[in-house]
C-alpha cells in the first residue's frame, strides 16, 4: 500500500487499465488489501461499481472476501444491486437485468449476506438499508424472491423505521409488493395511493407496459 492505503491493484481498477490489474492478479496482489480512496472499497467492490463484472469470479477465486464492506458498509451485493442504477444512470435493459441477476447468483453462491446493513447513509439509501430493501425499492422482482429465497429477512426496518415493504409502497412498484405481504409483512397499504404512485412511476420509467396494467 502507499501512504494513502491504496494498492496497485485497485488503482489500476480505478483507472479502468485492466491489462495491468490482470498482471496484478497473476503476480498474486491481494484482493482484500488496500480499502482507502474511492469511498475505501475493496477489489472486489471497485470492480462491481465500476462495472468489470467479467473480474468478480476470479476475485473470488482468488479469496476476495463477499461479505467486505466498504467504509460506508456497503457489500458487494449491495453495489451488485444498485450498480447500474446509483452510479450509472442507465435505462433498464434486458441484458442489464440479466446480468445483474447473473452478479447477484454468483455473490449469493460465494455467501453473500442478504441482510448485511448500511453502517451510513450513502446517496439515496438510508442507514441500515438491507439488499432486500434496495430490490423492492428498485422493483425487481426477480432479485427481491432470490433474495427471500437465500434468507433475506423481510421484517427488517432501517434507521428511518422503513422495511422493504416500505420502500416498495414508496416506489410504487405493487407486485413487489405482494410479494412481501405474501412473506409475512402484514403491514397496512393504501391501494388507492399505491396505485396511484405506481402509476406515477411506471410513467417516469416510460413503461408502457407496466403503464397497460394499471
Amino acid at each position: 500500500t502507499n501512504v494513502m492505503g491504496s494498492t496497485a491493484l485497485n488503482e489500476a481498477l480505478d483507472k479502468g487499465h485492466l491489462k495491468a490489474v490482470d498482471a496484478l492478479l497473476n503476480a498474486g496482489a491481494d484482493v482484500s488489501a488496500g480499502t482507502h480512496g474511492f469511498q475505501k472499497s475493496p477489489a472486489l467492490i471497485r470492480a462491481i461499481r465500476l462495472g468489470y463484472f467479467d473480474l468478480v469470479p476470479r476475485l473470488l477465486e482468488l479469496g476476495a472476501d463477499v461479505n467486505q464492506a466498504n467504509s460506508e458498509g456497503a457489500t458487494s451485493l449491495m453495489f451488485a444491486l444498485v450498480a447500474d442504477d446509483e452510479w450509472r444512470n442507465q435505462r433498464p435493459t434486458e441484458e442489464r437485468d440479466r446480468r445483474q441477476r447473473e452478479m447477484v447468483e454468483q455473490l449469493l453462491a460465494a455467501g453473500a449476506d442478504p441482510n448485511a446493513a448500511l453502517t451510513q447513509q450513502v446517496h439515496l439509501l438510508n442507514e441500515g438499508m438491507t439488499p432486500l430493501m434496495i430490490a423492492a425499492r428498485n422493483g425487481r422482482m426477480d432479485l427481491v424472491q432470490r433474495l427471500l429465497d437465500a434468507g433475506a429477512d423481510c421484517l427488517l426496518l432501517d434507521a428511518k423505521k422503513q422495511s422493504a415493504l416500505d420502500w416498495a409502497v414508496k416506489t410504487g412498484h405493487r407486485e413487489v409488493v405482494a410479494c412481501l405481504q405474501e412473506q409475512g409483512d402484514s403491514t397496512s397499504v393504501d391501494i388507492e395511493k399505491l396505485r396511484v404512485t405506481s402509476l406515477m412511476t411506471a410513467a417516469r420509467e416510460g413503461n408502457v407496459r407496466r403503464l397497460r396494467k394499471l
